[in-house]
């Protein structure tokens, strides 16, 4: 406190490049657009070049991305490539990002080739391969006729997907583009294989919503094999494509299957509701951009939404004519007829659409320190918009789910099928791993001058730690009884993923479901206090919980961050209270630091001794 007084009085900078770079993360990830886009540019502007070069990146993709300034974005990557020449495979995958995302497909395929050229690790290898195979695809995809392509461009492609999607079991990024050349290709088998591959799931089991799915992709993919389905089997792939999410792949196969399927009611609602995607991505994509800017009109964009609605409903094919339109009418129909579900609402302060279709709707039980209840779990995948905020943080976060109902449990499928792939990578590349050591090693050092001036403060280098607990735990168990490298990586992406679903979703969320039922009128943020310890004290993994309890933020005034808050609280009270038993403590350092020496079950007695229900129970 008084090192931090001083400072405040002299007025002198006490920043280092690290922490101001976690400073200008920090409020990225509290979607403070302005305020985060000025950290980064004086980060960028630092003498710590990769800490400079991580700015500049960010700050380009803010500039088209949020602000639509493609010539800012440009010019900077432009410099980038000048100035740091070392970076390109980074800069390079950014700049065809962007230009895929303008439509102009060869210069973005260009753009990703020059990023495959010189990869500084295997993991930047294998994000820049996957930005080309986008490139490729999309400009395929766009274009109308047959599905059989033999251009170059193409050609390379599918080559390099072949291989790829060998060496890379569980990632369903790669699956569902592997699945959009294979079906491009007229490869039926292939494109099987992705698409189980896609949803994880062998020869015989599928989630139950999508068992149909996979029967009719089973007989009108295996014997395809010639740029056309089967000419008596077309409209079972195209039922089996969309029945699972797949609508654009669908209507695809529609444009080359028989000429009788143009008329097909089921082809024109799949066209209908086509049209329909892409009108509300670009309502809300600019929706979201004046949010940016703070100059959004919400009663215009819901307005905007519903007159769309109105026009799919006219669109449809009906036995006779269409019902008089409704708010009920529509959701009922698209959910019968496409799976989709939607809610438009605030989440993390600020308003927007979440629009996804169900893969999974089951019932699972719950039962916490002798109370339980069933539940509702339900799984949202191929998302037109996950809100303001997943679009937002592009890519690096998203909305993993929200309680549907008292009993009832959503999930956001890529809020968890990505991050098991990412865990791997950073578990096991060594190029990557040798690349962040040092960097690990200067926040440590930083860990204890912010834990000095503030004894419970986000610390990044003990945030990498915890994650890292969590992540060799997994491995570790994984290693003695796989063999192969394809089998111990997709075995980690599997249990990575069920780890992190138990938590956060049955876990958490369950604990939701008793609370509300002993109390309806508890306060969002004992809610959520509440389910957080549950998550830890239930999780089959108690590191991996606490990584999203240990977050950037914490005590932000939000019900999530202060519930974040004080959890870790009581775990330093715990701490402090128990440091004799905790191993290799260090009486010279500060308490927070020292987290990590914490063994799971310490970890879980912190928690279980401040839980209400746990307390109550033992009485």
């Amino acid at each position: 406190m008084v090192r931090l007084v001083i400072v405040a009085l002299l007025g002198l900078p006490f920043f280092t490049d690290a922490q101001s770079l976690s400073r200008a993360e920090e409020l990225y990830y509290q979607l403070k657009a302005t305020e985060a886009y000025a950290a980064f540019e004086k980060v960028a502007a630092s003498q710590n070049e990769q800490d400079a070069i991580d700015a500049h990146l960010r700050l380009s993709r803010m500039d088209w991305l949020l602000y639509m300034n493609d010539q800012k974005a440009t010019s900077r990557l432009t410099s980038l490539i000048q100035e740091y020449p070392a970076s390109s495979d980074r800069v390079y995958a950014v700049w065809a990002r962007m230009l895929t995302d303008q439509k102009k497909y060869d210069e973005s395929i260009e753009k990703a080739r020059q990023s495959m050229a010189n990869p500084s690790s295997a993991s930047a290898a294998y994000h820049s391969q996957v930005v080309y195979l986008k490139s490729v695809l999309r400009k395929y995809l766009d274009k109308s006729g047959e599905l059989t392509e033999s251009s170059k461009d193409f050609s390379e492609a599918y080559t390099m997907i072949d291989t790829l999607i060998d060496r890379s079991p569980g990632d369903i990024g790669l699956s569902g583009i592997a699945l959009g050349y294979y079906l491009l290709n007229g490869n039926g088998p292939k494109a099987l294989s992705a698409w189980r591959s896609y949803y994880r799931i062998s020869d015989t089991t599928a989630y139950t919503m999508l068992r149909e799915s996979g029967q009719l992709l089973l007989e009108g993919l295996q014997s395809w094999n010639s740029g056309k389905p089967d000419e008596n089997k077309p409209l079972s792939v195209i039922k089996g494509l969309a029945g699972s999410g797949f609508f654009e792949y669908a209507n695809k196969v529609a444009q080359s299957a028989h000429p009788a399927l143009i008329v097909d009611s089921y082809i024109k609602d799949l066209r209908a509701y086509l049209d329909f995607l892409d009108a509300v991505n670009k309502l809300t994509t600019d929706f979201y951009r004046l949010t940016v800017v703070k100059k959004q009109k919400e009663k215009k964009y819901k307005s905007a939404l519903i007159k769309e609605a109105e026009t799919l409903l006219n669109n449809l094919t009906w036995e006779k004519s269409p019902p008089a339109f409704s708010l009920s009418v529509f959701e009922q129909e698209i959910s019968k007829r496409f799976r989709a579900q939607y809610r438009l609402s605030e989440a993390n302060g600020y308003f927007g659409l979440s629009y996804g279709h169900l893969v999974i709707d089951e019932a699972r039980s719950i039962h916490q320190y002798g109370k339980s209840g069933e539940l509702r779990f339900l799984v949202l995948d191929h998302m037109l918009s996950n809100g303001y905020s997943s679009w937002f943080w592009d890519g690096r976060a998203e909305i993993g789910g929200w309680a549907a109902g008292p009993n009832a449990i959503l999930q956001i499928r890529s809020a968890y099928s990505n991050g098991p792939v990412r865990a791997w990578i950073d578990a096991t590349d060594e190029a990557e791993i040798f690349r962040k050591a040092e960097k690990q090693k200067e926040l440590n050092r930083l860990d204890d001058s912010l834990a000095h001036i503030n004894s419970l403060s986000y610390l990044p280098g003990l945030a990498n730690r915890i994650v890292a607990k969590a992540r060799n735990k997994i491995l570790d168990s994984l290693k003695l009884k796989k063999s192969g490298v394809h089998d111990l990586r997709l075995a980690f992406i599997q249990a990575y993923e069920s780890q992190l679903i138990e938590s956060s979703i049955f876990a958490h969320e369950g604990r939701h479901t008793i609370d509300l039922k002993d109390n309806p009128k508890m306060k969002a943020e004992e809610l959520e206090y509440r389910a957080k310890l549950s998550e830890i004290y239930f999780a089959p993994n108690p590191f991996l919980a606490l990584n999203a309890v240990y977050s950037r933020n914490m005590n932000d005034g939000t019900p999530h961050g202060q519930a974040n808050y004080r959890i870790m609280r009581d775990i330093l009270k715990w701490m402090e209270a128990n440091k004799n038993k905790i191993q290799s403590y260090d009486e010279t350092k500060p308490l927070l630091p020292q987290l990590d020496k914490l063994t799971e079950q310490q970890l879980k007695q912190a928690v279980n001794a401040v839980d209400p229900l746990a307390v109550s129970s033992e009485h």
